[in-house]
C-alpha cells in the first residue's frame, strides 16, 4: 500500500492499481497524485469531515476520492461527502484534447462528467459553475484538493472562503499546481501561511500539506495583501519560504521548479537582472533533471526573458 514517512516527509509508493473506474477516466494526473488521493480518503479522513474537489474536470480527481471512500468499512458515513466545483467549460485546446472531439468549443463537459463519476455518485455533490461565486457549506474539511487556482482571484477565494473550516491536525490540503510555474501567486500564497502547515509529501506535481495551527482571518488578508501590493523582494521572500521548506522532501525536479517560479515573479517585476542570475544557477547547478515537463519550463522562462532583455 502507499505509505508515509512524514519525518522529513516523502510519500512512498509500494502500490499499484486503482478501482476500474478511478483508472480509466480521462484527466491530467499523474500516478503517484492519483494513489494519494485515493489514500487520503480511504485513509486519513475522519468521519464527520467533507472533501473538497476543487477542479474537478472530467472526474478523474472524484473518483479517485470516492473510490478511497467507498474502500472502507465506514464508508456509509460519507454519504454526499465529496464537493466537487468547475466550470466545465471546454474553453481550451487542453480541453478539447480530452474532450476528444465530443463538445463543442464553449460548450459544457458537464455530462461527460457526470457519466464519468456515476459509479461513485452516492458520496458526490457537484457545483457547476464559477468557483468564486460559491460558499462552502459550513461543515468541516477534512481534504481540500486544489486544482483551481488559475488567478489570483481563485487563489484568494480558497482560502477566503473555505479556509475557515481547516482543522489542525484533521485537514489535508494538496495543491495540485505546485510544481508548476503559471500559477506564482500560489506560492507566494503558501509561503506567507507557510507556518501554519506540515509540509508532509511531494507527488510531483501535487505537494500535500497537513494544517498543524489555525489560519487566521488577518494571515489571509496580509497573504493577499503581499500578493497585491507587496514588491517583487517581498514576492521571492514568500517563494524562498517555501523552498525552504520543502528541501527536507528530497525532490529536485520541486525544489529546480520553485526557483524557476522566482524567476518568473522577478520577471513580472522587470527585475531582469534578478531573473537572469537565478535563470543561469539553476541550468548549471540542476542539470541533472532531465524530466520533460521541467525542461519545458525551462525554455518557457529562458524565452521569456530573452525576449524581454532584447526589447528592454
Amino acid at each position: 500500500m502507499l505509505t508515509f514517512n512524514t519525518s522529513p516527509g516523502y510519500l512512498q509508493d509500494t502500490t499499484c492499481g486503482l478501482p476500474y473506474p478511478a483508472q480509466v477516466t480521462p484527466g491530467m494526473l499523474r500516478p503517484k497524485e492519483s494513489r494519494l488521493l485515493h489514500l487520503i480518503a480511504k485513509d486519513y479522513v475522519k468521519p464527520g469531515y467533507h472533501l473538497v474537489d476543487a477542479g474537478a474536470f472530467l472526474g478523474s480527481s472524484a473518483n479517485l476520492i470516492a473510490s478511497g471512500l467507498a474502500a472502507r468499512d465506514d464508508a456509509s458515513k460519507f454519504y454526499k461527502s465529496v464537493h466537487s466545483y468547475d466550470l466545465f467549460l471546454n474553453n481550451s485546446d487542453v480541453y478539447e484534447k480530452y474532450t476528444l472531439g465530443t463538445v463543442d468549443r464553449n460548450e459544457t463537459f458537464l455530462s461527460l462528467y457526470l457519466s464519468n463519476t456515476a459509479p461513485y455518485s452516492q458520496f458526490i455533490n457537484v457545483y457547476p459553475g464559477d468557483f468564486s461565486g460559491f460558499q462552502w457549506i459550513d461543515q468541516p474539511i477534512g481534504l481540500f484538493f486544489c486544482d483551481i487556482s488559475k488567478t489570483p482571484q481563485l487563489e484568494h477565494h480558497v482560502w477566503e472562503s473555505f479556509a475557515n473550516k481547516f482543522e489542525p491536525a484533521n485537514t489535508w490540503f494538496i495543491q495540485q499546481d505546485f510544481v508548476h510555474i503559471q500559477a506564482p501567486f500560489t506560492h507566494v500564497y503558501l509561503g506567507c501561511l507557510e507556518q501554519v502547515f506540515e509540509f508532509v509529501a511531494l507527488a510531483v506535481p501535487s505537494l500535500l500539506l497537513r494544517q498543524a495551527k489555525p489560519i487566521t482571518e488577518k494571515m489571509i488578508r496580509d497573504a493577499k495583501e503581499v500578493w497585491m501590493r507587496g514588491d517583487v523582494l517581498q514576492h521571492l521572500e514568500a517563494v524562498d519560504a517555501v523552498s525552504k521548506r520543502i528541501e527536507p522532501l528530497n525532490n529536485e525536479e520541486a525544489t529546480a521548479t520553485v526557483r524557476l517560479v522566482k524567476c518568473q515573479l522577478a520577471i513580472q517585476g522587470m527585475r531582469l537582472d534578478l531573473a537572469a542570475r537565478e535563470l543561469a544557477d539553476i541550468k548549471k547547478e540542476h542539470a541533472r533533471v532531465v524530466d520533460r515537463h521541467y525542461l519545458a519550463r525551462v525554455r518557457f522562462v529562458e524565452n521569456r526573458l530573452n525576449t524581454l532583455m532584447a526589447i528592454s
